[in-house]
């Protein structure tokens, strides 16, 4: 098994760093990785987002999701689209790609696997996938709004507690956001010359948000010099 999640990293890696994809995958991961279409409600896509959403549950109760989620900002290699597609809206597939999709999940189940060491093996219950894909991802964004939402004010009002940049702080919020509405995600989080944080999906700017004194502001998406209420409000 360890020997299959290695496989796994390594694969979401190389996909990741070279940008193309084989989207026609069969996502069984007792399956050789072979050129057939997928049924999006296939059993083991639901067994495994189940699972997924079990490990977080465990993390929410143990309080500990919000280090998890620092950790995944961290990572330059997954961008504002990848980290969105794992954690707000697993149920769809980024880029229309199926296989990619499928190893994210996989990356994220297994991270926090190793976070959660035997924890996870002796409680995350056997999934049998009777949900469906979409009811799996309203379930994941109801697991995750709160611990979003702390995790921000937690930054904000304790910032020497917290080793994060703007622009992680940047890519946070962008993934509440898409917790909070799946339907205008964020696909880019990105600091802008003046030190503002910009939240976009696709080509249109959401959220614009910058720090005005010790606590972050929303500004007016094309002035940002015009300030408004703190985003603490939002949370």
């Amino acid at each position: 098994m360890k020997l299959f999640y290695v496989i796994v990293i390594y694969a979401f890696l190389n996909v990741v760093a070279n940008g193309a994809y084989n989207t026609e995958v069969r996502r069984n991961p007792e399956d050789k990785l072979t050129d057939v279409h997928i049924d999006t409600e296939n059993v083991e896509d639901r067994k495994n987002l189940e699972t997924t959403n079990e490990l977080i549950r465990t993390l929410v109760n143990r309080k500990t999701a919000g280090f998890n989620i620092k950790n995944f900002a961290w990572q330059h290699r997954l961008s504002m689209k990848h980290l969105t597609f794992m954690f707000a809206i697993p149920e769809q597939d980024c880029d229309n790609n199926s296989f990619l999709q499928y190893i994210m999940e996989l990356y994220l189940q297994q991270k926090l696997i190793e976070h959660l060491g035997h924890f996870a093996v002796k409680h995350t219950p056997v999934v049998k996938g009777l949900d469906s894909m979409d009811d799996l991802g309203a379930k994941r964004r109801d697991l995750l709004l709160k611990p979003l939402g702390d995790l921000i004010t937690n930054i904000i009002n304790q910032p020497k507690n917290h080793h994060v940049e703007f622009i992680h702080i940047c890519r946070i919020i962008g993934l509440f956001m898409s917790v909070q509405d799946p339907k205008e995600y964020a696909t880019n989080a990105a600091i802008s010359l003046d030190h503002t944080c910009v939240i976009s999906h696709g080509e249109t700017v959401i959220k614009s948000c910058k720090y005005v004194g010790t606590n972050l502001h929303n500004v007016d998406n094309e002035n940002h010099m015009s300030v408004g209420k703190s985003i603490t409000l939002e949370l």
